[in-house]
């Protein structure tokens, strides 16, 4: 599989001042992770002789039996990259060292660069801090470089003194001494982890006896995206190429959460939305909102940070004009929800039913209303925006947009329709964020409200326009419309990639067609997102065309 790279961080029990030994127990550990297909191993600073050896670093045999035993572990990187730690002299001055192993040779020695104030009685710094390159990664190793996607932490911090690690837009491969360090002054908890642009994809077990192991593959591709996105700018140096690597084999060896939005805090996400609304209603002096309200996910989620909104600036809930609009493809369970949470909410609720507006509209333009096409749906979108706006004129308010962001990404809305808005508090909330929001937020106003919520998600999603109509039976799992919507934003991931990832997070599901339809859909409907309503970012990722995601309306291929 290209652009990934599995990793390994390995902390091994060590007899301390024995390298042999400790080569030996290494060099086994070696051949587990080859058979693993890892790519590249880092262990602990110093592991092989210890961290904890004191005024015996002084010792010339200490050095001697050290870098024969890194020879020893050598030999053993047939196929695997190896990076271990020892006492080595480096132009006459005692320094701490990683050593970079591969295919039987040492390819590299780096000192440490800055070594603890503990560790200034023996080593001193290193002056270096050289690129590697393996499998397209470009590494360093102690201290992070902008030319690098990875940085190597082989480390021996006391359990109480944790290394800090390095979080955003890079990937961090952390390896700690462990078990066999004396503890005279201090314990050792063997910390093992793999991080991915401030993610923890692999921890292994802390205080371990027979060691500790995190394993994990790190996307490359996905952190030379991110960088680009953010105008991460990369300092020129020279790189010591590695021997390419065997590659790896599916599955992917990294956590795929099926839902990736939905990983967050529903509470700090719940408040950016009340909060932007909050801002926008404070900032234009407006004390009245209109809000259509339908019975499904998007409109309850809405309306219920309306409600928020409301409180949080003192002012009286009946502001708030939800309108329920039923027409010839309403179901009675999703109306009788919109009734209910309106009553319960304390908001002046409204049922204004559009089917004589629809049929004059059909007989006004000479259509046929029982012809049960995108006409048919799209005119009653419309009508129900054209009574929305208009009655917001009529109480001095604005219209509240309820869309979400997997429809705008899909163009599941009708242009001019459920599409338009005075501003949009879902704009950057996928459908499964909006399930797990709207189950939150309910819960802190009480289990009437709390109830019928359940009940609006459980109901199937439909914009109800035609008689059983079923959106998922249209486009497929929103589930895997979300995933597919955070790799493509996020990550940068083409088709290819996209099959791959969701293939393994949805074993047995039918992931190609869904992802011809988000594809398909996604290139074509930019339009609709290219004059979006405003609406804060309340979400991970946005689509907003003021600056979250520019791309054309014409694109010919995605």
């Amino acid at each position: 599989m290209k652009n990934f790279l599995r990793t390994a961080a390995v902390s091994v029990p060590i007899r301390l001042g024995d390298a042999a030994h400790n080569a030996q127990v290494i060099a086994s550990a070696l051949d587990v992770l080859r058979q693993q297909g890892v790519q590249l191993a880092l262990f602990p600073e110093l592991c092989l002789t210890g961290t904890t050896l004191g005024d015996l670093f002084y010792r010339p045999d200490v050095l001697i039996r050290a870098r024969e035993a890194l020879e020893a572990v050598a030999a053993r990187t047939q196929g695997i990259a190896a990076v271990v730690g020892l006492p080595a002299e480096v132009n006459g001055r005692l320094c701490s060292c990683a050593a970079i192993l591969q295919n039987g040779s040492v390819r590299a020695i780096v000192p440490k660069p800055a070594p603890t104030w503990e560790q200034r009685r023996w080593f001193s710094e290193g002056t270096q801090n050289p690129l590697f390159s393996l499998g397209g990664c470009m590494f360093s190793i102690w201290q992070a470089h902008s030319a690098a996607q990875m940085v190597l932490l082989p480390d021996a911090s006391p359990a109480h003194q944790p290394a800090e690690i390095p979080s955003r837009l890079t990937s961090v491969v952390y390896a700690n001494a462990g078990f066999g360090e004396s503890t005279g002054d201090h314990v050792y908890a063997g910390d093992t982890a793999v991080y991915e642009d401030g993610v923890c994809l692999a921890r292994g077990e802390r205080y371990a006896l027979t060691g500790s192991q995190a394993a994990a593959d790190i996307d490359l591709q996905a952190i030379v995206y991110r960088r680009r996105m953010a105008g991460w700018t990369a300092d020129a140096a020279d790189c010591i190429a590695l021997d390419n690597p065997l590659p790896i084999q599916p599955p992917l060896l990294r956590p795929l959460p099926r839902l990736p939005f939905v990983t967050g805090d529903a509470e700090e996400i719940a408040m950016r939305q009340t909060m932007g609304l909050v801002s926008r209603l404070h900032a234009i002096g407006c004390k009245k909102l209109v809000v259509g309200v339908s019975g499904g996910l998007d409109s309850t989620l809405a309306l219920l940070i309306a409600v928020r909104a409301f409180d949080r600036l003192g002012l009286d809930r009946k502001g708030i004009f939800a309108i329920t609009m039923p027409g010839g493809a309403t179901g009675e369970r999703t109306h009788s929800n919109a009734w209910q949470l309106m009553q319960l909410l304390g908001v002046t609720a409204l049922e204004i039913p559009i089917g004589a507006a629809v049929s004059q509209h059909f007989a006004d333009i000479g259509h046929d209303a029982n012809a049960g096409d995108v006409t048919c749906e799209n005119a009653q979108a419309r009508e129900r925006t054209q009574i929305l706006m208009d009655y917001a004129n009529k109480v001095g308010g604005i219209v509240l947009g309820t869309g979400d962001m997997s429809e705008l990404a899909l163009g599941f809305c009708t242009y001019n329709g459920d599409h338009m808005s005075m501003y949009g508090v879902n704009a950057s909330i996928p459908k499964t964020l909006v399930r797990k929001l709207t189950d939150h937020v309910s819960a802190q106003m009480g289990d009437a409200i709390h109830a019928v919520c359940a009940d609006v998600i459980a109901t199937p999603v439909s914009p109800e326009l035609l008689p059983g109509q079923r959106t998922e039976d249209i486009l497929g799992s929103y589930e895997l419309h979300d995933f597919f919507l955070w790799h493509f934003l996020r990550d940068g991931a083409d088709r290819e990639r996209l099959l791959l990832l969701a293939s393994q997070a949805f074993p047995g599901e039918a992931v190609e067609p869904a992802l011809n339809i988000f594809l398909r859909r996604f290139q074509t409907q930019q339009f609709k997102r290219s004059c979006l309503p405003d609406g804060a970012q309340a979400g991970p990722l946005s689509l907003s065309p003021r600056g979250a995601f520019v791309m054309p309306s014409d694109c010919a291929k995605l």
